[in-house]
């Protein structure tokens, strides 16, 4: 509960600095301006991906690569539509995390740790909150390359509410547990939900 006072505090000092998620695009609807709930959607939408990259960091290299995976993916559209700086903020978290990637999955290891996850899921909000600001794309487009850590995250939520146990109570009934209890090698567990990423 600690951190969620801790990312409480940066959220809101963002969307003070104008952070805010004012507009998003929906199949089959266009554009929406949210008016005053663009405040409470910005906070959702900033914990929602701060807190699944946390809890999706389980397993040697399956956040990192995931957000190796994401931000290439937003360089690719900031540079296609001209967001320089974007395309810039993308490719410094790409580059960054490729150099943490190779070293995490090396036999002297570091390690993401929650200060680390929880910083990863923070840039990339705000880079797909500022590229969904000036460029009008599908918001289920927007979040495919996180659509790993946002399933799991619904999933831990929804198990966790139903058996009544606090959602802060850690537990091994994430979607890379079931995995490795179905057989799969770590090694193997990140390779197959990176694929699904990259698809």
């Amino acid at each position: 509960e600690k951190k969620l006072y801790g990312q409480l505090v940066v959220i809101v000092a963002l969307m003070l600095f104008g952070q805010r998620l004012d507009t998003v695009v929906l199949p089959l609807v266009g554009q929406i301006q949210l008016g005053g709930w663009a405040w409470p959607f910005t906070l959702f939408w900033y914990l929602g991906f701060i807190n699944s990259m946390n809890l999706i960091d389980g397993l040697d290299g399956l956040a990192s690569g995931i957000s190796i995976l994401a931000s290439l993916a937003l360089l690719v559209i900031s540079w296609a539509v001209g967001e320089m700086f974007s395309t810039l903020f993308a490719a410094t978290l790409c580059g960054a995390t490729v150099a943490f990637f190779y070293w995490n999955l090396s036999k002297r290891k570091i390690f993401l740790g929650d200060s680390g996850s929880m910083w990863m899921g923070l840039v990339l909000a705000s880079l797909l909150l500022n590229l969904s600001q000036i460029v009008p794309i599908s918001l289920p487009v927007l979040v495919a390359p996180m659509i790993v850590p946002i399933w799991d995250t619904g999933t831990t939520i929804i198990r966790r509410y139903r058996s009544r146990s606090s959602i802060f109570q850690a537990d091994d009934h994430h979607l890379h547990h079931r995995l490795l209890r179905l057989g799969f090698s770590p090694r193997g567990v990140v390779v197959c939900l990176l694929l699904v990423t990259a698809g």
